[in-house]
């Protein structure tokens, strides 16, 4: 599989949406002792619940966020907020502001960087396949 850009910021995107879909930890040492208030029909007739977190991710979400985030130790401590930010989904505008720069310059920066991760997988992805085919066709013969 060859890697592009757009592949890598596509799974940033869904690294930083399965972190923030993780469970918030408690706080240790608090706790509530009050039991569960069991509500009639009546009651929740046209009982309003709120805004609704979004369900845990599976097993397989979080191994693949885990694979995902080692990428950003591929960029200097700069470009990997810049990623970050930009994943997360803030806008430009406001990611350019705090960073100090124009959105032109901050989205050549962001290309790049995913520039970087895109060549770096695909090297690896290369030379894996290449061990493979070394494999298969023997130990001894090159």
């Amino acid at each position: 599989m060859i890697w592009t850009v757009k592949m890598v910021e596509s799974h940033l995107e869904a690294a930083a949406e399965t972190l923030r879909r993780l469970p918030d930890k408690p706080v240790p040492g608090f706790y509530n002792c009050w039991p569960a208030v069991l509500r009639t029909a009546w009651e929740t007739a046209h009982f309003d619940a709120g805004p609704t977190r979004p369900s845990s991710p599976t097993p397989t979400q979080v191994s693949t966020m885990e694979q995902t985030l080692m990428w950003l130790r591929l960029l200097d401590v700069a470009d990997q907020r810049i990623v970050w930010q930009r994943v997360s989904g803030k806008p430009m505008k406001a990611i350019a502001a705090d960073i100090g720069v124009h959105r032109s310059t901050l989205w050549r920066r962001c290309l790049y960087a995913f520039t970087v991760i895109a060549a770096h997988l695909n090297a690896q992805d290369a030379t894996s396949s290449r061990h493979r085919k070394v494999r298969q066709i023997g130990p001894n013969v090159r």
